[in-house]
């Protein structure tokens, strides 16, 4: 019996009312409804904001005292897909869902280290230049066939041959070959040493018996935690537990996939009961409002927040005037009152749960007092209108900024607000220049700002090549125009690192560096949630790359 939720309370659906045939016909007829709702009621309000969506209320899952029930289902959404060959793949809902069905080779563990996933061990020649995989023995695919290297092979030229916009095309860029050992084992040839080769190896394997022939594009097969069972174009998908599981079969029998058109199709399908699981940007949890009991996991992201300086302006030059700025951002107070709590203060453009990130070097904690030193100590004094000048040789520098934000982001327009407070506190003149994106990313390629505040989704490795190497700035990456021969140098060794220890070493020596320049201010790495069903328990560890990672792990368990 299919089960739905309405005001909090479990109503009970005749056997046969989903069945593949009429859900579609209700979904669109309820959305109807919801839309006739939505129009009646807009006459005497204002238009609402799209982030402003609601979701159900947040119910904390503190202590799991119930038992997994056999024959239960869980409800997802994808958009409708082109493929389901993941390594052809292009969209991120669709590759969500694959990761059901297929395994990577290697993973990125919590600590966002690489780790054996399909493989058994991994280890790189002593020049970088090869990586040796062996894969774990007994793997078997949906098909009842063996993983061997001759699938990994397979799978690294097909994502070669692949369009530019399928998700794995940049892992493998500095992939120059592969040679098959032996059915267990690969040998991967890099063009060059990089740093982050073995990160780029956390991509899905699939059989080349099946892909390697005609084969149907929308019937997957995967040696993941729940194998294709049926599709029906531009409506639903259904998966069953893999017996064959080699990290255990699902305690969740059967998942139902729906396709669904947009993310605001997911929130409202998810309110009304119709999926179970939803991922969201857990700043935005403070707007939910709604009838329907949620639990949420938190997990950190790669989102990355700062505060950055643009060099054409020489006040920026003297590494005082950057240090004051950094005295008056107090993060405690930015991550309550504007990411909720829900975010990880960073000194680094280095996620802090990495284990590459050094937490042991100073901050620069809140003291508006130093702040206010160190600009008397670099020769400020107030001139016209109160605002700070000092004299040099090439003439006039004055201490009032424009700070650039766009005003799409509603924690970004937040930060501006406090950084401007809190310039005012110690003298400082500036302005909030607040524009659309579009015009944002113009005024920064016109250098019409002196200080910026913007974000980025970095990768899991932390080649900062791109943010503050010299290079960069004629590619445009580098917006501040920061350039520092010492940190090109550090840069270049992070790359080039062979192994593990040279790596840890390296990237110390750059966070290091950064702690003593401060090229920018690094303010925090953003939280998001999963939110599910209140009926689905289990220890729910979602990742940065995995949403459903260990699902094999979690249950249900309805109350009848």
């Amino acid at each position: 019996m299919k089960k739905s939720y309405n005001n909090g309370q479990l109503m009970k659906i005749p056997t046969g009312f989903f069945t593949k045939q009429n859900f579609w016909l209700y979904v669109r007829q309820f959305f109807l409804l919801i839309s006739l709702i939505i129009l009646c009621s807009c006459g005497a309000a204002e238009e609402k904001n799209t982030e402003e969506e609601s979701l159900p209320e947040v119910v904390v899952q503190t202590e799991v005292l119930k038992e997994p029930q056999a024959n239960k289902d869980i409800t997802v959404s994808m958009r409708t897909p082109k493929t389901l060959n993941p390594l052809l793949n292009e969209d991120i809902t669709v590759d969500r869902t694959c990761k059901l069905i297929f395994e990577d080779l290697l993973t990125i563990d919590e600590f966002q280290k690489p780790m054996p996933n399909l493989a058994e061990s991994y280890k790189f020649s002593e020049d970088g230049l090869v990586i040796t995989v062996v894969l774990k023995n007994d793997i078997l695919w949906h098909n009842g066939e063996h993983l061997t290297a001759y699938d990994v092979e397979f799978s690294i030229n097909t994502i070669k041959s692949a369009g530019d916009g399928s998700i794995y095309k940049k892992k493998i860029t500095n992939i120059n070959s592969c040679n098959v050992v032996d059915d267990r084992t690969i040998n991967i040839v890099y063009n060059s040493v990089y740093g982050g080769n073995a990160y780029s190896l956390d991509f899905p394997i699939i059989p080349k018996s099946y892909y390697g022939v005609e084969h149907d594009s929308l019937k997957p097969v995967g040696c993941g935690a729940y194998k294709f069972e049926y599709y029906e174009r531009d409506k639903e998908m259904t998966l069953v537990a893999n017996e064959n599981y080699f990290k255990g079969k699902a305690l969740i029998d059967k998942i139902f996939v729906y396709l669904t058109p947009n993310i605001e199709a997911d929130k409202t399908s998810f309110e009304h009961g119709i999926i179970d699981v939803i991922t969201s940007n857990i700043v935005d949890l403070g707007k939910y409002r709604g009838s329907m009991e949620t639990n949420y996991t938190a997990f950190n992201t790669m989102y990355y927040d700062f505060i950055g300086f643009n060099y054409d302006n020489p006040v920026f030059s003297d590494k005082n005037i950057r240090k004051s700025i950094a005295h008056i951002i107090s993060k405690d107070e930015i991550i309550e009152s504007v990411y909720l709590g829900h975010a990880l203060s960073t000194l680094m453009p280095i996620n802090p749960n990495s284990w590459l990130y050094e937490p042991e070097l100073s901050d620069f904690n809140f003291n508006s007092k130093l702040s206010e030193e160190l600009i008397i100590e670099s020769g400020y004094t107030a001139g016209e209108e109160g605002i700070l000048t000092k004299t040099t040789e090439t003439g006039k520098l004055t201490l009032n900024f424009r700070i650039l934000v766009n005003l799409e982001n509603a924690e970004r327009v937040k930060l501006a607000d406090i950084l401007k407070k809190n310039l005012a506190a110690i003298g400082v003149k500036s302005e909030i220049i607040n524009v659309p994106f579009e015009e944002y990313n113009s005024k920064i390629a016109n250098r019409e700002f002196d200080i910026i505040i913007g974000g980025y989704n970095l990768d899991v490795f932390p080649d900062l090549t791109f943010l503050f190497e010299t290079s960069s700035i004629e590619k445009g990456t580098n917006i501040f125009k920061y350039s520092n021969p010492e940190m090109d140098a550090k840069l270049s060794m992070v790359r080039s690192s062979k192994n593990d220890q040279e790596l840890k070493a390296n990237i110390k020596d750059i966070q290091r560096l950064i702690a003593e320049e401060i090229p920018c201010i690094s303010i925090v790495f953003r939280n998001s949630a999963l939110l599910t069903n209140k009926n689905i328990y289990g220890e729910i560890m979602p990742t940065i790359n995995n949403v459903y990672n260990n699902i094999q792990q979690w249950f249900v368990y309805d109350e009848e």
